[in-house]
């Protein structure tokens, strides 16, 4: 009955289409072995015949050919499944990227890559650890939810995020995470795995600063300047409040540049730019808009706002700056405009805070003027 007892033992860890034919053949040989007399009198055969002996013989050959075929069929694939383990490992051990095998409470399973990432010399630094403590606050109640749903509703695909990660040195990682649920070691897990996107990151905002930001000053340009005003128009009209628009000129810059060069010119502008910065902090934002013109823009405020920080604008700028050892004084005319009574968009309300600025000009310089419809010709005039 040894035979017997082999081949369903074998017949319960099948591991292929193939090893189960033989098996099966196997076992109903072995049946046919062990039930010989009861087949041969179901055919009417003697018993203890020649027939029987003959039968006996072929059953025992065909059983030594299919045993002998499942031995061999059975160490190859033993030898397959660990070349596909040893290949498996191999990706795991070598992959760049973080793969990572937690339970939602503590990490069960992570590769080199992965300690390398979280900061750790050594894999067992993290097993066991709470991941949670690896999940940077801001995004700890999304990570919960995703966790959530991955044991409650399986059918649910988990969806690829990016997210930030803490390092066990507390350093942020920014990762790119896809996630799916698995079985590990016989329980119910999530698979991540996580690639480091944190010089990526770096070099959007980078080039993000760089689109929406001046060189020189570190203010924000014309690009950024119209997405504020974007946003300050919408709330002006939906909640009926006003803006006001100051475009600034620096009187006597050219003869700075002309006289000290156009380094020294470069230093003053950042120097005015700290100024302008300090003048409406908090209450509006300072930008540069070109050359040495600049343009302040202040949601929610009326004239007397508008005016208080142009009086600003004029005692702080007027002051003497010290370029490269040298005394340097400009002044700046200011130009005010205001929402909705000089214009019903960012574009007509710039334009019109040019114009009182050259009326500044006009008027001798280092002083504000609002805009006047009434002497919109004579604006026009003077720009020309």
């Amino acid at each position: 009955m040894f035979l017997l007892k082999w081949a369903t033992e074998r017949m319960k860890n099948m591991r292929s289409n193939q090893f189960k034919m033989i098996l099966v053949l196997m076992f109903f040989t072995l049946l046919t072995y062990y039930y010989d007399e009861q087949i041969l009198a179901f055919f009417g055969f003697p018993i203890n015949s020649v027939e029987e002996d003959f039968f006996d013989t072929i059953t025992l050959l065909i059983l030594i050919v299919l045993f002998l075929f499942s031995f061999l069929f059975e160490r190859k694939l033993i030898n397959d499944l660990k070349e596909s383990e040893e290949q498996h490992r191999s990706l795991i051990e070598l992959s760049p990227d973080a793969i990572l095998v937690h339970d939602g409470e503590k990490i069960l399973f992570i590769n080199p890559s992965g300690a390398k990432i979280l900061g750790a010399n050594k894999i067992g630094e993290l097993i066991g650890k709470p991941f949670m403590d690896l999940v940077h606050p801001d995004f700890q109640d999304i990570v919960v939810s995703q966790i959530k749903k991955a044991f409650q509703d399986r059918k649910k695909p988990l969806n690829r995020m990016e997210q930030k990660l803490l390092r066990l040195d507390g350093q942020v990682v920014d990762i790119e995470a896809s996630t799916t649920r698995i079985r590990f070691m016989g329980k119910k897990a999530i698979l991540s795995i996580d690639r480091d996107i944190t010089e990526r990151k770096k070099a959007e905002e980078t080039i993000d600063y760089m689109v929406y930001h001046d060189q020189l000053t570190g203010l924000p340009n014309r690009n950024l300047l119209n997405k504020y005003m974007e946003t300050a128009f919408t709330n002006a009209k939906d909640h009926h409040k006003q803006i006001a628009i100051l475009f600034i000129d620096l009187d006597g810059f050219k003869g700075v540049n002309d006289k000290l060069g156009h380094a020294a010119g470069d230093l003053l502008l950042q120097e005015v730019s700290i100024r302008l910065r300090k003048c409406v902090e908090k209450i509006g934002t300072a930008t540069r808009w070109a050359g040495d013109e600049f343009v302040i823009l202040l949601p929610d405020s009326n004239q007397l706002n508008a005016v208080q920080v142009a009086e600003s604008i004029l005692k702080t700028v007027s002051s003497h700056f010290m370029i490269k050892n040298n005394e340097v004084i400009v002044t700046p005319s200011i130009g005010i405009s205001l929402f909705p009574k000089d214009g019903e968009d960012g574009e007509e309300l710039l334009k019109h805070a040019d114009m009182a600025m050259y009326e500044a000009k006009n008027k001798g310089k280092n002083n504000y003027q609002l805009y006047d419809s009434n002497r919109k010709k004579e604006f026009t005039m003077t720009i020309k």
